[in-house]
């Protein structure tokens, strides 16, 4: 009884533990943002493009208020995680965009009761991830793909695509400059055509980043290679920046995932990349494009965006799904033409026709494109299914493992679902469906045992 009671104060002072340096590393992350966000965007980008309004300086009376609100949000919701591929996705999306949010938010002193509608979404869809649905079994017995036969399948299909690519007259528009991408993308994309496009997005969307999970699991030098050249070559043939890092970024995570304390050294990562980035602007301001890549396009701009689209449909009829292909176009379009180009001329004051080519839209996840859709009905709808759609995560990491399978859909959910595309473009044309078919056809129970941690 007394070692047994012994062994219980242990477990919760170690918990207590974990707990505090979770809380700590959350305010160091929160002020990180607030110092790159200070010191990087409104010196760097304050005047240039969507960020006009962010030059007109900041109102930091309520940052401390904004600060008290995210740790207290993401203390309640680091203690409440456990082990599921869904709980670290989610903590990936409180990392991005929910406090790059809270900060703009407190800085602009504007969007208060938006972003309790955002914090109040996210919770929904947290907490649907977490509850445990039925169970339907279902003995088809379709099972056939291994992680072997993936691996093979999945280099198969990224030489296929580079072919195809090329054979439409790919080679013209390759380029491996990140300063000269906006200059051959729009070309390249036209030579694809269609349905390599599509093919393209659910490739880059899940598959590889699965293969990418799976090989550096095995410890397969020959498919880590191979993965690599094939990421590479679809960047040059795409002139996408952020295809590049599928693999990199699949890496980091696998890293990070194999510590004692993934959810501590994830946040820790966070750190490192927005406070080293931003000293590396300050020290070195050529070296300016790092920054850029990274605290600007993953950080910044898709929670800024989501406040653009916010402010102006709360000026504007809401779209009610117009220009999604979910209304089968039944409802009469609004606007006339697609809602990120709307935003776009709106908050650039140019006619964002001409600048398409070089800036891609002013596009957003379902936090910003459900409130433009609906209002607050749109993103609490939304946040239903997001709850729905990561369940699916737990789904694979029933089958390959929870830290693998977070591992695998990271890139798809942090870069797509959670800050650049609408909820129905996601689901239709970024790899969702591909990887249902891949949970469909997985063959049950083939776990490698290799780094037992990824199974847990």
């Amino acid at each position: 009884m007394i070692c047994a009671s012994m062994n219980n104060i242990r477990e919760k002072i170690y918990l207590n533990k974990k707990n505090a340096l979770l809380l700590l590393a959350l305010f160091t992350y929160i002020l990180s943002v607030q110092f790159a966000y200070q010191f990087f965007m409104l010196k760097k980008w304050g005047t240039d493009f969507l960020e006009t309004s962010w030059g007109k300086g900041a109102n930091v009376s309520n940052i401390a208020f904004y600060i008290f609100l995210l740790l207290a949000f993401g203390a309640f919701l680091t203690s409440r995680m456990e082990k599921r591929a869904s709980d670290y996705l989610h903590l990936l999306f409180f990392l991005a965009p929910i406090v790059p949010m809270g900060i703009i938010s407190a800085n602009k002193g504007v969007g208060l009761s938006y972003y309790f509608l955002v914090m109040v979404a996210f919770t929904i869809s947290y907490t649907i991830s977490c509850i445990k649905f039925p169970k339907i079994r279902i003995n088809l017995k379709l099972g056939f793909i291994t992680e072997k036969n993936y691996l093979l399948i999945c280099v198969i299909l990224g030489f296929f695509i580079i072919a195809w690519a090329i054979i439409n007259g790919g080679l013209e528009y390759i380029n491996f400059d990140f300063s000269q991408v906006y200059e051959y993308r729009r070309g390249a994309s036209d030579s694809r055509g269609v349905l390599l496009n599509y093919i393209l997005l659910n490739y880059i969307g899940t598959l590889l980043a699965l293969g990418f999970a799976i090989a550096f699991s095995n410890k397969s030098i020959f498919y880590i290679f191979l993965l690599l050249a094939i990421n590479v070559i679809i960047f040059a043939l795409t002139s996408n920046k952020s295809y590049l890092f599928v693999g990199a970024f699949t890496m980091a995570l696998y890293i990070i995932i194999n510590t004692p304390f993934p959810k501590l050294y994830l946040i820790l990562g966070f750190i490192s990349v927005v406070v080293g980035l931003t000293v590396l602007y300050l020290i070195f301001p050529q070296q300016w494009i790092w920054a850029t890549l990274f605290v600007r396009r993953f950080i910044f701009v898709p929670a800024y965006v989501n406040f653009l689209y916010w402010d102006f449909f709360t000026q504007h009829p809401f779209a009610f799904w117009s220009d999604s292909k979910v209304s089968l176009g039944l409802v009469e379009s609004v606007y006339g033409r697609p809602t990120p180009q709307i935003i776009g001329d709106f908050y650039s004051g140019k006619d964002f026709s001409d600048t398409a080519i070089r800036y891609n839209n002013a596009n957003t996840a379902w936090l910003g494109s459900g409130y433009g859709n609906a209002g607050a009905i749109g993103v609490l709808i939304y946040a239903v299914l997001s709850g729905i759609i990561t369940k699916f995560a737990n789904m694979l990491g029933k089958l390959i493992g929870n830290r693998l399978a977070f591992v695998a859909l990271a890139f798809y959910f942090f870069t797509i679902f959670f800050s650049s595309t609408d909820l129905p473009a996601a689901l239709l044309s970024y790899g969702f469906f591909s990887f249902i078919i891949i949970l469909i056809f997985w063959k049950k129970h083939n776990i490698h045992q290799s780094n037992k941690k990824m199974y847990e």
